[in-house]
């Protein structure tokens, strides 16, 4: 056994620390860091969004059926609006999809939201873990952006839907069909354009 006193670099060679060593970042390819980045940036705006539209149109009906009356200052409104903020994705998904969302425009957009949910968590959750270091070969790096640029682009698609919706419900006006039509892969280019380089 060590003695309690050994110096960190003696330790740091005897066992695998689960700390960042600065001293091996020199070997990050910085631009599938920065692509990594990007991916989780969209991923998360996409959860933000679904959780924002699922609120406001909770607390407008709410509001509307006299449950609550939106005042920072009514304990009963922000403890209402705490629980909503805490729902998870599948939760907002559900609800916009369940509550709000007409019979039509139910069947078309829950495979779009829902398969992005499931490419937002594996960017969250799965994307990253194991990989030591970010200094891959070409062949391995070069697979790896096409999985983040099919995941980015699901997510990107059902957060287009989602921003539309949400546009519309606030009486905001929506882009044009040209922008929209080019909308996930511009963002999928985005978040892929620095590990290319």
């Amino acid at each position: 056994m060590l003695p309690l006193t050994a110096p960190l670099d003696s330790i740091r060679t005897m066992i695998d620390l689960p700390f960042i060593d600065p001293k091996q970042m020199d070997d990050i390819n910085s631009g599938l860091f920065i692509t990594f980045g990007r991916a989780l940036y969209v991923a998360q705006h996409f959860e933000a969004n679904c959780r924002a539209l699922a609120t406001l149109l909770d607390v407008r009906d709410a509001h509307r059926s006299g449950k609550i009356s939106p005042s920072n200052e009514d304990p009963d409104f922000n403890k209402f609006v705490d629980k909503l903020w805490k729902r998870l994705l599948a939760q907002n998904i559900g609800r916009l999809v369940n509550q709000y969302m007409p019979h039509e425009l139910k069947y078309f957009l829950f495979p779009i939201l829902d398969e992005a949910r499931r490419a937002r968590n594996y960017i969250a959750h799965n994307l990253t873990p194991g990989c030591e270091t970010l200094d891959f070969e070409t062949e391995i790096q070069e697979g790896l952006v096409e999985e983040v640029h099919k995941l980015v682009t699901k997510v990107a698609e059902a957060d287009k839907h989602i921003c539309c919706i949400m546009q519309a419900v606030t009486n905001e006006p929506i882009p044009t069909s040209e922008y929209l039509k080019r909308y996930q892969e511009e963002i999928a280019s985005w978040v892929c354009e620095p590990a290319l380089t």
